[in-house]
């Protein structure tokens, strides 16, 4: 007898929402991660930005786990040996070794992502993670596979609504990642916090 093997069901984000919808995905992330206490993979965007910002210890206090790849690892590093992302120590941050499926559906996204993207990706839908990314292509292969994701501005939105930065220190940190280089679709985070 075959036995069709049924993905995981994946939980409704939309239905956990506080926030009115037109607000995205990425404001709910302060209400749907304790809900769903998801674990969490940062893809080289977010981690980037907030080491350029001087606040990655703000990763450290999601109600989460945040892991690397193994790929976004040595993004990051190349960063900091071309002067492009300060230094910082990472050893805090779990390695999300990936698996020999893992690796083989990386290989088959879309070329256009790059090696920390694919990773991931692939990742993050095989164990029915999150996924946080400012990468527009690697959010479209995502959605398309029902993987849950977040960026930059849902992780800073969190860390006001949760009180570990003022919504006027946040904003100097959007600031600050923008003038670095992050195309934020927000310049100003006032309205997406309760």
């Amino acid at each position: 007898m075959c036995h069709s093997k049924t993905p995981p069901k994946r939980p409704s984000v939309r239905r956990l929402c506080v926030e009115p919808p037109h607000q995205g995905l990425d404001c709910c992330i302060s209400f749907a991660m304790k809900k769903i206490g998801a674990q969490v993979v940062l893809d080289t965007t977010v981690l980037s930005n907030f080491l350029q910002a001087g606040c990655v210890e703000l990763l450290q206090r999601l109600p989460t786990t945040g892991y690397v790849c193994p790929a976004v690892l040595a993004e990051i590093e190349q960063g900091i040996r071309l002067g492009k992302v300060p230094s910082a120590d990472l050893g805090w941050l779990p390695k999300a070794t990936l698996s020999a499926d893992e690796n083989a559906h990386a290989a088959n996204l879309p070329a256009r992502l790059g090696a920390g993207e694919a990773e991931s990706i692939a990742v993050a839908h095989s164990r029915n993670w999150w996924l946080a990314t400012d990468d527009r292509d690697a959010r479209r292969i995502a959605a398309q596979l029902r993987v849950v994701t977040t960026g930059t501005v849902g992780i800073l939105v969190y860390c006001v609504n949760s009180r570990f930065v003022s919504l006027e220190h946040a904003n100097e940190l959007l600031t600050r990642m923008a003038s670095m280089g992050y195309y934020a679709p927000v310049s100003r985070l006032d309205e997406f916090v309760r």
